[in-house]
């Protein structure tokens, strides 16, 4: 992975902060190696006694490495890889968007997912999901993980290029999609920030165009409303085809928030098994969480030839939704997803 391009950013940004002086005693672990240390354990999923091992330093030490760098890279980093697409950026992925799906106004796909946590020690029953085991909940997607371990759940929204554009972390895995929203920073201004987007006219008749603001896209935990656009629930799918039709073209955007977790989860090894730093202290898991993603980010900016690809089962696993606090009384009347409906009847009615 191109973590030593040039210029770079990590050791530009990062490595005068976890630069250490030597003391009378000892020399100081040097500031690459410091760098080293925490990306071969977020990268390779390694454990503190092999890393240990591996470069030839404590315990303590390794803890303290990763805990440093996780710090900075959040300090120095995360607002430049972890924010809301400007006016360009955002046409630019409306226009992919619509090239792919024949559908306008798509800015971002929205959905949560699970980060599996040992269980901690201060309130731990509280990361106890639904799947049975412990996580964090982060925005994003859902993966399964095996019986007995805790998750952190994870909300993330994402771009065409699977940038990860917002993302909130630490929510207990116990707590539903619909809920983390509702209560999220996003979720109180992006009307207002959706507004900023010119608006879409679309033929829904003969004679007749409705327009199609910008929205987000998401699976049917969330709600209907003028800037946010679900996909349909199983049950909804047998009522006709016009649903199906639409259903398949949100459905092949909505993709790409479930392949950047599957790819994010290939790429940093270290969430194939529960997070071990948990235990002291979930926001440890937290902290350490949000530093994967700006890296996730950053890869993609530089891109990173790397090939990744995430795995079938976590993907079925991930297009899932987490229907638990679905948050239906909010949903709209008259929502821009019955403009779409009609718009795709319409379509079929002009193809028959």
């Amino acid at each position: 992975m191109r973590f030593w391009v040039s210029p770079n950013p990590i050791r530009v940004e990062v490595e005068p902060d976890i630069t250490l002086q030597d003391t009378r005693f000892r020399p100081a672990t040097p500031s690459r190696v410091r760098l080293l240390v925490f990306l071969y354990h977020v990268t390779q999923g390694a454990t503190y006694p092999v890393i240990s091992n591996q470069f030839g330093i404590g315990i303590s030490t390794v803890s303290k490495c990763i805990h440093d760098c996780t710090q900075y890279i959040l300090l120095r980093m995360y607002r430049q890889y972890i924010r809301l697409p400007s006016r360009e950026e955002a046409a630019r992925n409306m226009e992919n968007w619509r090239a792919q799906t024949g559908i306008p106004g798509i800015v971002a796909a929205i959905d949560g997912t699970h980060i599996s946590i040992k269980k901690p020690n201060v309130d731990g029953e509280v990361y106890f999901n639904r799947k049975h085991f412990y996580s964090l909940n982060v925005q994003g997607t859902l993966f399964a993980i095996a019986f007995g371990f805790f998750a952190n759940r994870v909300l993330g929204v994402v771009d065409f290029k699977k940038r990860f554009i917002d993302i909130e972390v630490g929510w207990p895995g116990s707590v539903g999609d619909g809920r983390i929203w509702q209560n999220s920073v996003l979720s109180s201004h992006h009307k207002v920030w959706l507004s900023e987007f010119p608006t879409f006219a679309l033929a829904t008749g003969p004679h007749r165009e409705e327009q199609v603001p910008a929205f987000i896209l998401a699976d049917s935990a969330y709600p209907n409303t003028k800037n946010m656009v679900t996909t349909f629930k199983n049950t909804e799918l047998n009522s006709n085809r016009t649903i199906r039709k639409l259903n398949a073209k949100l459905g092949a955007a909505r993709y790409h928030v479930e392949n950047a977790f599957g790819i994010m989860k290939m790429r940093f090894q270290l969430f194939k098994k529960p997070l071990e730093c948990s235990v002291e202290d979930a926001r440890i898991a937290i902290y350490l969480t949000s530093a994967i993603f700006v890296l996730h980010n950053f890869l993609i900016d530089v891109k990173d030839s790397t090939t990744v690809d995430p795995e079938e089962q976590w993907i079925h696993d991930q297009m899932v939704p987490n229907h638990e606090d679905v948050v239906q009384d909010q949903d709209e009347d008259e929502s821009t997803r019955h403009v779409l409906i009609r718009h795709m009847e319409y379509l079929l009615s002009e193809d028959d």
